[in-house]
């Protein structure tokens, strides 16, 4: 396996002078087996793409420890699917990486717990450099390949969905699971449907709010809801609190455009027949839990919106302190969906232990 992936770092860093690190063929070699436990069926130019995309993450993340001369990219696959697949095992491969990379090796003989004590600082501060410094976009995205595959516009407009769908439970559902099929490969087959972006928001939602109120969807509903779906996208750009969130430039509204019931019905079939619903932004939902959950506020969300809607310098500084309004608590929702996402990861990693015991 080894020549393979030192002919492409070789490609990647046509500059180096001498031998390879072999600190640089070993984490190559190691992310690439990860990837293929982690994604074993790719589609075709996807699985062109794996060794060169696991020798590129290699190289930028040993690019200063080893002192490595300028990374020169040239990937063999188109630059969408090379971005994508990029993006993807960037996320899912960092923390196997980091339990595996040169502190950990070159100290063999150090007790145990000194070895582990790095290892939770990493993840820790992985946590805090997040937690201080949220996202304009998605606030559990990982890296910049994810941001740029991501719109601005998307978590602001699913966040109005939400709350004038009377579903804000969903919310950190159905962004993570844009994020998810906007940025990682089709988990089985060819991916038919692309673009329509904000169909795409209309569709997951539609998925997680059926999963959350653990009964199907008939068409009747389907029609209603989606025809109201619809209405508010076409009043998105005019919302004053969405329109502050993405901003003035056009930018921030990249891949908005006017969508119809069939665009929503074509990515309803592609993420049903594609195994969209297979990854863990569908699998990690608790059937059912809605509206226990909220049924419990909606009476004192009704007397919060009627307060808020005074006027004056007393609502105005209340605002920032009114941590039960329906912003805050939809922001709450969203960051703790996005946590136990992080925590179901880190815990499926082995960077966590977590104790299930009764007592």
């Amino acid at each position: 396996m080894s020549k393979p992936i030192e002919q492409t770092l070789s490609n990647l860093i046509p500059r180096h002078p001498g031998a390879l690190p072999p600190e640089l063929i070993e984490l190559a070699s190691s992310l690439l087996a990860q990837s293929r436990t982690k994604a074993s069926t790719l589609n075709r130019e996807e699985e062109i793409g794996r060794t060169y995309v696991v020798a590129n993450i290699a190289c930028e993340r040993l690019k200063t420890t080893l002192n490595l001369p300028p990374i020169e990219p040239r990937p063999p696959v188109p630059p969408r699917v090379y971005s994508k697949l990029y993006a993807y095992f960037s996320r899912v491969l960092v923390s196997s990486t980091r339990r595996r990379g040169p502190a950990a090796r070159n100290t063999p003989s150090r007790p145990l717990p000194q070895k582990q004590t790095p290892l939770k600082e990493t993840s820790l501060a992985s946590f805090r450099v997040k937690n201080r410094t949220p996202k304009k976009g998605l606030k559990y995205a990982g890296n910049r390949e994810r941001d740029e595959r991501v719109p601005k516009w998307v978590a602001p407009v699913v966040r109005k969905m939400c709350r004038e769908m009377e579903n804000p439970a969903a919310i950190p559902h159905v962004l993570a699971g844009v994020e998810s099929i906007l940025t990682q490969p089709c988990p089985s087959g060819e991916q038919k449907m692309e673009g329509r972006v904000p169909a795409l928001v209309a569709a997951s939602w539609f998925f997680v709010t059926q999963e959350l109120a653990g009964k199907e969807t008939s068409g009747k509903e389907f029609a209603s809801r989606c025809k109201k779906i619809l209405g508010l996208f076409m009043e998105a750009r005019d919302d004053v609190v969405v329109a502050a969130k993405v901003g003035d430039d056009e930018e921030g509204w990249r891949d908005w455009e006017a969508v119809v019931a069939g665009d929503v019905k074509g990515w309803v079939r592609e993420i049903t027949d594609n195994g969209w619903l297979q990854l863990d932004w569908f699998t990690n939902i608790a059937s059912g839990e809605a509206g226990a959950a909220y049924a419990e506020e909606d009476e004192e969300d009704e007397t919060i919106k009627r307060v808020g809607k005074r006027e004056g310098l007393g609502t105005m500084m209340a605002d920032r302190y009114d941590y039960l309004s329906e912003e805050n608590r939809a922001e709450y929702a969203e960051w703790k969906g996005a946590m136990l996402v992080k925590i179901n990861d880190l815990i499926q990693e082995g960077i966590m232990n977590m104790d299930t015991t009764d007592g």
